[in-house]
């Protein structure tokens, strides 16, 4: 359940905005607007980056050394796609200095594709953090293997603070895994060779609490993306569709749960006055979103085209930053009623062309309002 405190007034929108650029972060502050962005790390492998939810660590992925040095010793022809997923470490980057710090690296005798030695190296997922922002969950398998290990890492601890390893094999399409935490729980998914979802439950203490496949609603329909929808008395795990069909549903039963209204982003620190986005598609142009102000309830909604990869919401709630406007490529703020272009952000050779926005930490609900 998700319980909130009396707003008294509403936090000013001062915290940085983060942009993930050819992988890379860059920072932006919407208190300088007419300066670009700097950039604050330099590594170029950088993948999934997320906020935490009081905004002062970004956690990531990268690709390690030793996938590094595999890829410089073997050949892939011009114009071809690597057919598997690089080993990655993961990082905790201070907002407020910079400084990443390592916390997941590779064995000390990592090998990966060298002659006459077996490969040992491990794949993980996007790190993802607990709703209270006191620790962070990532998935992982070796990385010939199939069979996930969930890994929760404490930052009080400094250290991993739980590792369960599973005999559920993912099928693991494109190599990809997936892990989300809400308050139902922690869930690592998988999409299916032929579609749908293969997804994994566990309760906080590593307990499994069940496994469920869930097929596609209509053959060919991909998955978007699969979270945790809390409603007012219970957290349920849902997946959006490219069509933009929504199922949500029991993760012990596996039950199709039919809510009255679909599912909507919010900002998760102050959701009774944040900007609730939904989400829908057009046959023509795809993925768009919709922003409603709970504070304006008559007042027009904001739209926009993109998927929930392409915007985000600021740490009050009351602004949202987003990819797409006036280009493809340009990231821009949206806050009292405008519209403004990132400068230095956009299609041009020269320009930042942003794959990904960070501001304030958001999550999916279902209001009874």
């Amino acid at each position: 359940m998700v319980t909130t405190g009396v707003v008294t007034a509403q936090p000013a929108d001062t915290a940085p905005v983060f942009l993930w650029v050819r992988g890379d972060l860059w920072r932006y502050d919407p208190m300088l607007a007419a300066q670009p962005p700097t950039q604050i790390t330099q590594v170029g492998t950088i993948s999934s980056p997320v906020i935490s939810p009081d905004a002062a660590r970004i956690a990531y992925s990268a690709a390690s050394p030793v996938s590094l040095e595999a890829l410089s010793r073997i050949q892939i022809g011009v114009g071809a796609v690597a057919e598997f997923v690089l080993p990655q470490d993961i990082y905790l980057l201070d907002t407020a200095t910079g400084e990443s710090t390592l916390i997941a690296a590779q064995p000390a005798d990592a090998s990966l594709f060298v002659d006459g030695v077996p490969n040992r190296a491990i794949i993980r997922s996007a790190p993802v953090w607990s709703p209270d922002g006191a620790q962070l969950a990532w998935a992982e398998t070796a990385f010939d293997s199939r069979l996930p290990r969930l890994v929760v890492y404490d930052l009080a601890q400094n250290g991993i603070a739980l590792e369960v390893q599973d005999d559920t094999e993912l099928p693991m399409v494109n190599g990809t895994l997936h892990t989300r935490w809400g308050t139902g729980g922690l869930m690592l998914w998988a999409e299916g060779e032929a579609g749908g979802v293969l997804a994994i439950f566990y309760a906080l203490d590593g307990t499994r609490i069940a496994r469920q496949f869930i097929p596609p609603p209509a053959a060919g329909d991909v998955v978007e993306d699969v979270v945790w929808v809390e409603t007012t008395d219970d957290s349920l795990p849902g997946i959006l569709f490219a069509s933009g069909e929504w199922f949500l549903f029991d993760e012990v039963t596996g039950a199709a749960v039919q809510p009255a209204v679909l599912p909507q982003l919010t900002g998760r620190g102050y959701p009774d006055i944040s900007y609730s986005v939904a989400f829908g598609v057009l046959d023509e142009s795809g993925f768009f979103w919709e922003a409603f102000d709970p504070l304006a309830p008559d007042a027009a909604s904001v739209a926009f085209p993109g998927s929930p990869a392409r915007v985000t919401l600021a740490p009050s709630g009351r602004a949202l930053a987003l990819i797409g406007y006036p280009d493809f490529g340009n990231a821009a703020i949206f806050q009292n009623g405008e519209l403004s272009a990132i400068p230095g952000t956009g299609i041009n050779e020269t320009d930042l062309y942003v794959g990904a926005v960070l501001w304030g930490a958001t999550f999916w609900r279902i209001s009874a309002s």
